[in-house]
């Protein structure tokens, strides 16, 4: 295709094709900052030591898999014999 001229119709497809996707991106990114469950992490005497906006991100924090956090606040048990996760902002 070097050296070849498009038509009007095809470079007004393809600047409308590029329009899309700038407005896609920008779509993405704001849903990529809203969704995600907040994680809120909790020592052993049940202070507030952090919080996360999503899984993954408490996951990347304590270098695990985010199923693995999951699991720890469905079962209810100490993660890593010293914090307490929950997805609620009071413990139980």
């Amino acid at each position: 295709m070097y050296g070849k001229t498009s038509s009007i119709e095809i470079l007004a497809k393809l600047s409308k094709i590029q329009k899309d996707k700038v407005v896609y991106s920008k779509t993405k990114a704001k849903i990529n900052t809203t969704k995600g469950t907040t994680i809120y992490i909790y020592s052993v005497e049940g202070k507030l030591e952090n919080n996360f906006s999503s899984v993954r991100k408490a996951g990347k924090y304590f270098n695990c898999c985010h199923n693995r956090i999951l699991r720890f606040i469905n079962i209810d048990r100490l993660f890593k014999n010293q914090w307490l996760l929950s997805s609620s902002k009071e413990i139980t």
